[in-house]
């Protein structure tokens, strides 16, 4: 991965209250999890105000250079990773993820970089299809979980971004 400055991050995730602890909004309660650990925040941080699978608009508004899109961030769920782990990418396709593939199409790039914090469920015997369970409330175990890679997260960025 080059290394970049970062001056925008975006967690992705849907509004409203029926959708505030869901797995799809692991993006948002990130941006919330930075708020809270970061004394300065070094750059932009925002949570989409749109549903999901429209975050493409709100993105592209709000990055000042469409040249720039190396100082960009976007957190979001994974749901073909396992819960417990996260991957940061610099580019690559949409994974089938509507959101990312939004906003790819409004960029009209895929070269941003990524934070995909996974969501599936280890112990599933029978892989269910990710719109059977990214809407569901996320379980106090998996809050846990997601506490501990939200800090491992956290470290890997500030290494990689220098912060």
């Amino acid at each position: 991965m080059r290394e970049s400055k970062l001056e925008l991050v975006i967690g992705l995730g849907n509004p409203g209250q029926e959708y505030e602890n869901t797995y799809h909004n692991v993006g948002y309660l990130f941006v919330d999890f930075l708020k809270y650990q970061l004394s300065e925040v070094p750059f932009k941080l925002l949570k989409t105000t749109c549903y999901m699978n429209l975050s493409g608009e709100f993105v592209r508004k709000n990055l000042r250079d469409k040249n720039k899109t190396n100082t960009l961030l976007i957190i979001h769920d994974d749901s073909d990773q396992l819960l417990g782990n996260y991957k940061i990418t610099n580019t690559g396709s949409s994974g089938g993820h509507n959101g990312i593939q939004n906003i790819i199409d409004q960029l009209k790039t895929e070269n941003f970089y990524r934070l995909k914090i996974g969501i599936r469920n280890p112990e599933e015997s029978v892989r269910k299809k990710a719109s059977d369970f990214v809407l569901n409330n996320i379980s106090m175990g998996d809050q846990a979980v997601l506490a501990n890679v939200f800090e491992k997260a956290l470290e890997d960025i500030k290494k990689q971004f220098k912060f």
